[in-house]
């Protein structure tokens, strides 16, 4: 609704025109006329045409693997089949749980419950991710699961929320509890793998548990309030107003940069940090887009200035490539026409940037760096010893980290991981754990872009958002092991089910958030 009203206004009617006439005017030019042609070999081209059945090949000969159709076989519909063995194990345990609860008389002493009120739990887990310690998040996880196990025992109607994306989050809960098992240090690995596990699980807990629309825009405004909350601590630690000395001069390589100060807020890490923006700026321009008035916009352009002023004082250029990324996903699938505007916007941001974040940006790739050189020979280690372990990994956490490594590592570097999510998924559990994983990327988006074709208003800015936010996350999750910290990898996942429930907006209940 707030995205129409504004569609309808005479600014955006204006813009609309500028937009189309810079459009057409780019259409005419030799450049893009040369992408053009690029555009129209590429669909010619016998290579392209080979990688595409390749990728479709894999995808339907997963789909129909034996474990697939075993585990998780679903109908024409999408729903899962009666057959499945996950399904008929499932519906055999609720069905015995919702016995005994009803045995012991809890639906009556627990009806009208605030312990089945999980998008309360859900909700409150979500936004203190950033701000308690882990343990303490994943208490308030861990109710929150308990909250939504009530909810079905209470209802014997209510059913877990479906998605095409859940399967495969549940295959990768799997894999990593398997790969817990197997790990070269079962102890070592115990409590990561169970951490990650519950973690992962909140996926499912978002999905079921948040029910009607004004929920979503409840807790997207609350994360919102969250994260200006967390960007205002990074500001005062850059102006010294908290505590003495917690600038993090030292992930700065001071022969290349003389800022001397990287901001951390609450998350303890300055790529940490920049990570968390990554996934929740996007977020809170899409409240800016759909907010139904004039204050609740003005409330998510103030939060997003906010995250955006702390993001730079991260010196994260990760953060800084990502950034990128989210402006320019975010334009594209809202408007094609920004295209232009975008770039000539990018260029005029980087003229005004200070020259110490432009020397930081433009070290990106620059062996001369410490950190960059540092990259490489990490990964060139992990590979070497992913020759030995690429299958069966070798097991969740630092301790299984610290047990294999050293022995290939180059230039005896001393690292807790391999500083790239993919490679590190592949050293914790294996090729099945990293199929898996892409398996939940592909499906996603996939699912997302689904919607994208065929909704407007709201709900496409609802969607376009996670979209932007995944992207973003996993190209720093290219040079960082973005799910290092737990916390993040929380958070990660909790923006793979807001996506979710965008691609469900219109099927939800109308309500406010107490509904």
């Amino acid at each position: 609704m707030g995205f129409d009203l504004l569609s309808g206004s005479f600014f955006y009617r204006l813009l609309g025109r500028i937009l189309d006439g810079i459009e057409q005017s780019a259409r005419q030019s030799r450049i893009v006329r040369i992408i053009q042609v690029i555009r129209l070999w590429a669909k010619s081209s016998f290579l392209v045409r080979i990688c595409t059945h390749i990728a479709d090949a894999f995808g339907a000969s997963l789909r129909n693997s034996a474990i697939i159709g075993r585990l998780l076989k679903e109908d024409e519909t999408g729903r899962y089949k009666e057959r499945g063995l996950v399904f008929r194990g499932y519906t055999a345990i609720l069905s015995l749980l919702r016995r005994i609860y009803r045995a012991l008389r809890l639906d009556k002493l627990l009806r009208d419950s605030i312990t089945q009120k999980t998008y309360i739990w859900a909700t409150l887990a979500f936004l203190t991710i950033p701000i308690l310690p882990t343990m303490a998040v994943l208490g308030l996880v861990a109710l929150s699961m308990g909250s939504l196990l009530l909810a079905l025992l209470q209802d014997q109607t209510r059913t877990l929320t479906y998605s095409a994306v859940n399967k495969y989050v549940w295959l990768y809960m799997l894999v990593y509890g398997l790969a817990t098992l197997v790990s070269v240090t079962f102890w070592g690995s115990l409590q990561i793998g169970l951490i990650t596990v519950f973690f992962v699980g909140f996926y499912h807990v978002l999905v079921s548990g948040i029910e009607t629309k004004g929920q979503l825009r409840f807790l997207i405004g609350a994360l919102a309030f969250a994260g200006a909350f967390v960007g205002l601590i990074g500001i005062l630690q850059f102006l010294g107003f908290i505590g003495p000395g917690l600038g993090a001069a030292a992930w700065l390589d001071d022969e290349m940069f003389d800022w001397g100060l990287r901001v951390y807020s609450t998350l303890g890490n300055p790529n940490v940090l920049g990570t968390y923006f990554l996934l929740i700026i996007p977020l809170t321009f899409a409240g800016m887009f759909i907010s139904q008035t004039n204050q609740g916009r003005l409330y998510f352009l103030g939060t997003a200035g906010v995250m955006c002023l702390c993001l730079l004082l991260t010196l994260s250029r990760g953060a800084y490539l990502g950034i990128l990324f989210v402006a320019a996903t975010f334009c594209l699938l809202l408007d094609r026409r920004f295209l232009v505007p975008g770039i000539l916007a990018a260029i005029l941001l980087l003229l005004a940037m200070p020259e110490a974040i432009l020397h930081r940006f433009f070290s990106i790739g620059d062996l001369a760096d410490t950190s960059t050189n540092y990259r490489v020979f990490i990964w060139l280690g992990t590979l070497e010893m992913l020759r030995d372990y690429w299958f069966s990994g070798i097991g969740p956490g630092e301790a299984a980290w610290a047990l294999v490594y050293p022995a290939y590592a180059f230039a005896t570097i001393v690292t807790p991981h391999s500083h790239n999510l993919f490679l590190q998924i592949t050293s914790d559990a294996g090729a099945p754990g990293l199929v898996v994983f892409l398996c939940v990327i592909y499906q996603f988006f996939k699912t997302t872009f689904a919607t994208l074709r065929r909704t407007t208003g709201s709900q496409r800015i609802l969607t376009i958002a996670p979209i932007s936010s995944v992207v973003a996350f996993l190209v720093m999750s290219m040079t960082d092991y973005t799910f290092y910290n737990f916390r993040v990898m929380l958070f990660f996942w909790a923006i793979l089910a807001v996506g979710i429930l965008a691609t469900r907006y219109d099927k939800l209940r109308e309500g406010g958030e107490d509904t």
